[in-house]
């Protein structure tokens, strides 16, 4: 049982009567204090954890804060330490008030959270064995300023997830998220990095409990090799970062398996000015797994960068995706076989046919010449409804944009495609080894390619008689395009002897540009990457489109400077309020 908090009252002989009729005025103004007290949260506790002070476990300052029952309680790590206990913020089937688990450190000095054991298994609507070194379930609870180790030789034979949270309303700031240091397993479905979890069991959510609605992560970096591990390849150790379990041990960041099967069951999360790197294989992956098609699950990514991965960045299955002002680079890196696959896809799971929009966004060698699929790309309408794409930047890719096997559409609009069936250093080469030097170089004619069809707008599954995707082009530039094909209707897909401009169903092809976009840095690790010089014919040359661009470009620089807006994802001019440092 929770104690309660009381006020005594002590009885002063002589007083009886003066204290008779004072009670009912006692009573008011107490019950008016009460009301006001609890409605300002004065009562919430802050306590201190530090492993040479009163609370030297995070759970047992955690455990106080939820017992008195106040809410807005807060929890402070004031050391550096390395704390290794896994602790849990909730309960599993009461909804205790929140929790602020924070510390007052930034950088390196965060403490560390780093658990030997896993809580677990945790029971949700799609599993009943998923496990975690810390898991959140009250709503609107905090983690911020942690640096959060996953343990994947904990857990399951999958390992576990380093955060499992199931909460609504909760926030994840400021934190770094990675393996721990001296283990040897993965941490692969049904695990992530964080996995947003949704109460209830075998497929049946609980309408109005937790499923993650509203919950924001912000602010934090995602890397998917320990500190012990390789990141990128070397002649001596190919692959680097893409060796799992030997260096890459998670196999996605984020993921949710949720239902949203009722019209009102909405579950939005958004994703803001995070970064993600080297990873094995996948990102970030949202999943609606509901049979009825009602309800919606959407991620939004905003300012966020996303580097070296083995399959996708991001993945919508059934869940809708709204990318703004992202970097996407080096993703399909890995050898494998989904055929879902770019650096953003969306596809239909179930009855839920999703859709993405995708504005002032950087694409730069995504897909690459270790993967399996040519039309590996940019953005994959695989079969989902739309996509819509907007005043995005392409260079050094595979394929451009892409629809698979219908019967969705795809429209890109304002984009600028630069350099497409070519890849750079630092992507990497043949056999996961690095590039032999900086000079782009052919993508098209890898010999690990099936199909080998490459093209800047891609239907790749017109050859298999699939006719209801279409692309739609209207208003791009496109320049340098590697041995440029132009007759898809009579080439061999086996042997197509270069990439394509279109491939199968593509309209609008009227309305491009062929020009050099006159890039002023073509260096995404330099500053300002893919700005526009003065004389380039991308400037000033858009047209009204969807998804509306919003007021910021790329660099976080105002959208429109004169009467439009400046083709790609940059407008000139601006000087860059974007830390660039982080590449």
């Amino acid at each position: 049982m929770r104690p309660v908090r009381k006020w005594v009252n002590h009885h002063i002989p002589g007083k009886d009567l003066v204290n008779n009729n004072m009670k009912k005025f006692s009573i008011v103004v107490m019950t008016v204090f009460v009301l006001a007290v609890v409605a300002s949260g004065a009562w919430a506790i802050s306590i201190e954890v530090n492993k040479s002070g009163t609370y030297k476990t995070i759970q047992a300052a955690i455990d106080k804060c939820q017992e008195a029952n106040d809410g807005a309680d807060v929890v402070t790590i004031t050391d550096s330490a390395v704390y290794e206990e896994p602790f849990w913020v909730g309960d599993v089937d009461v909804n205790l008030p929140p929790v602020t688990v924070t510390s007052n450190k930034t950088g390196d000095a965060r403490p560390i959270i780093s658990p030997i054991q896993a809580l677990g298994p945790f029971i949700e609507t799609q599993r009943k064995d998923r496990y975690a070194g810390v898991a959140v379930t009250s709503n609107e609870s905090v983690l911020s300023n942690l640096i959060i180790e996953c343990n994947p030789d904990v857990g399951s034979s999958n390992g576990s997830s380093a955060v499992h949270l199931e909460a609504n309303g909760a926030v994840i700031e400021n934190c770094v998220i990675r393996p721990r240091a001296g283990t040897a397993g993965l941490s692969k479905n049904p695990h992530s990095g964080i996995f947003l979890s949704q109460y209830g069991a075998d497929a049946i959510p609980v309408p109005g409990e937790r499923m993650c609605d509203n919950v924001i992560i912000r602010n934090c970096d995602f890397w998917g090799v320990a500190t012990d591990g390789q990141t990128e390849p070397t002649n001596e150790s190919p692959s680097g970062w893409l060796i799992a379990p030997d260096n890459s041990q998670f196999a996605t960041f984020l993921r949710c398996d949720a239902y949203t099967n009722a019209p009102d069951m909405t579950i939005d999360v958004l994703i803001d000015n995070c970064t993600f790197q080297y990873i094995y294989d996948a990102g970030l992956f949202p999943s609606n797994r509901g049979s009825n098609g009602q309800g919606a699950i959407t991620w939004t990514l905003r300012d966020c960068s996303f580097d070296a991965f083995g399959k996708f960045c991001v993945r919508g299955r059934g869940a809708n995706i709204i990318a703004e002002r992202c970097v996407f680079s080096r993703s399909n890196s890995q050898r494998n076989g989904d055929g879902e696959n770019s650096a953003v896809a969306v596809q239909t799971e179930s009855a839920n046919s999703p859709f993405a929009e995708v504005t002032n966004c950087l694409f730069v060698n995504c897909g690459s010449v270790f993967a399996q699929k040519g039309y590996y790309g940019g953005v994959n309408n695989h079969n989902a409804s739309f996509i819509n794409v907007n005043h995005c930047t392409f260079d050094l890719c595979n394929s451009g944009v892409t629809v698979g096997t219908g019967p969705g559409r795809l429209t890109v609009s304002n984009s600028i495609f630069n350099r497409i069936g070519y890849n750079r250093a630092p992507a990497v080469w043949y056999e996961g080894l690095p590039p032999e030097n900086n000079d782009p170089y052919v993508t098209w004619d890898s010999p690990n390619f099936s199909p080998m069809i490459t093209a800047v707008f891609n239907d790749y599954s017109c050859v298999a008689g699939t006719t209801a995707q279409k692309i739609i082009v209207n208003n791009c530039l496109v320049n340098d395009v590697a041995d440029e094909q132009t007759d898809w209707q009579n080439a061999n897909p086996a042997n197509p002897l270069g990439t394509f401009l279109a491939y199968g169903n593509v309209e609008g092809l009227d309305t491009i540009i062929r020009a050099d976009p006159a890039f002023a840095n073509d260096d995404m690790h330099g500053p300002n990457p893919y700005q526009l010089t003065a004389g380039s014919p991308a400037v000033d040359a858009g047209v009204d489109a969807l998804p509306v661009i919003g007021d910021l470009d790329f660099d976080g620089t105002p959208r429109v400077v004169g009467g439009k807006a400046d083709l790609g994802c940059q407008e000139l001019p601006g000087a860059s309020v974007r830390d660039w440092s982080i590449f």
